[in-house]
């Protein structure tokens, strides 16, 4: 999504780049990416900010140039979904649908390579045809590659079951043939003995890229006049939802977000609270804190799915005089809380992050623009 708000696809490309050169640095020449949902449901916990947008030509323009970018450094294939779309399927899901793989990928859209399903342990798909059978239907409908994730029993079963098919003839020999080839193919153009030295990882050239892309996708959704950019004097009073405290204990005082704002302001106040069910001592401190706060910079994560943590930010944005919101995950949370600035990363990874501190501290001024709505009916 922050690709998405910076809208250069030839940024998106290098950023691709970045990702397979090290991606192959470490052995690794396949990457499930990119990820082109279109955002239809803000809701969707499932999607959110890997959604490089809503609407279809946006989207397009940046997945093509990501491909570039990951195939030029020598990762690459097709994954298709289990979502149905009736309109073309009225039986099944994407991945056992042979108008969907071999009518829309193959014949009308003339996509020649390979072809992988999503994790067939989802539910959509083992509940109602279990392990064996999904397998056998995927690889009917042209998939090559067929994935389970996670269980050893439904890797076997599925292995007996594409065996018995491939036997009996119900799977025929020229689809096994074929796929065989295209992971033949795919092995020899993406082959793991050549990759670069490990000293790429990390190297300047990625980490500014990296930097320029997190700044480029930063949004600066509203703006009151006089508040940003900090001073070296603001006295700042961070709140941060961070996630992990359930499994840290309360004793985890300080998050990567906390830290950069602390080494800018180190007189820092701040406050931590659980992402999912704040506690009300948590709650107590923070709203403490945001009462006596000169400036209040409120960090939020994915608020719009977790009513108790909206319930609580909203709580704190009342107790604060001068407060600027920061979304540090999905930007949703910004259509339904109000504050004077908000500040949207698309996500909390460390370069966003690292932008989301300079630019509160005025080190450049954000001019992403969001692609997808706040708020859907």
């Amino acid at each position: 999504m922050a690709l998405g708000a910076a809208d250069d696809p030839r940024l998106t490309e290098e950023v691709s780049a970045v990702l397979a050169a090290e991606m192959r640095a470490l052995g690794i020449n396949w990457n499930l990416a990119p990820a082109i949902d279109l955002t239809h449901n803000i809701h969707n916990p499932s999607v959110g900010v890997r959604s490089l947008g809503s609407d279809s030509q946006h989207v397009k323009r940046h997945a093509l140039a990501q491909v570039r970018g990951f195939q030029g450094a020598g990762v690459a294939a097709v994954m298709i979904t289990h979502v149905q779309f009736k309109a073309l399927e009225p039986e099944y899901p994407s991945t056992l649908s042979p108008k969907i793989i071999r009518g829309l990928l193959r014949r009308d859209i003339g996509y020649k390579g390979l072809v992988t399903t999503d994790c067939m342990e989802m539910k959509a798909v083992t509940d109602a045809y279990g392990p064996g059978e999904s397998a056998v239907l995927a690889a009917k409908a042209g998939a090559n590659v067929v994935l389970f994730s996670h269980t050893r029993e439904h890797q076997e079963a599925a292995y007996d079951a594409l065996l018995d098919a491939a036997h009996t003839g119900r799977l025929p020999m020229e689809q096994v043939d074929c796929s065989v080839n295209l992971v033949t193919e795919m092995k020899r153009r993406f082959t793991a003995d050549r990759r670069p030295p490990i000293t790429v990882i990390r190297q300047p050239k990625h980490l500014e890229t990296m930097e320029r892309a997190a700044r480029a996708g930063t949004v600066l959704l509203r703006d009151a006049p006089g508040l940003m950019p900090f001073g070296p004097e603001t006295r700042v009073t961070v709140i941060e939802f961070a996630s992990g405290l359930e499994k840290e204990g309360l004793e985890r005082r300080e998050t990567a977000f906390t830290a950069l704002l602390r080494d800018r302001f180190p007189s820092l106040e701040a406050a931590l609270m659980d992402p999912s069910a704040p506690t009300e001592g948590q709650l107590e401190r923070a709203e403490r804190l945001a009462e006596d706060a000169e400036t209040l910079v409120l960090a939020t994560r994915n608020a719009h799915l977790y009513p108790a943590q909206l319930e609580a930010a909203q709580r704190l944005l009342a107790a604060g005089k001068l407060c600027v919101l920061v979304c540090l995950r999905n930007p949703y949370d910004a259509g339904a809380l109000e504050a004077g600035s908000v500040l949207l990363t698309l996500g909390d990874a460390a370069p966003s992050l690292e932008a989301a501190a300079e630019a509160l501290v005025g080190g450049y001024k954000p001019a992403g623009r969001l692609r997808v709505p706040l708020t859907m009916s």
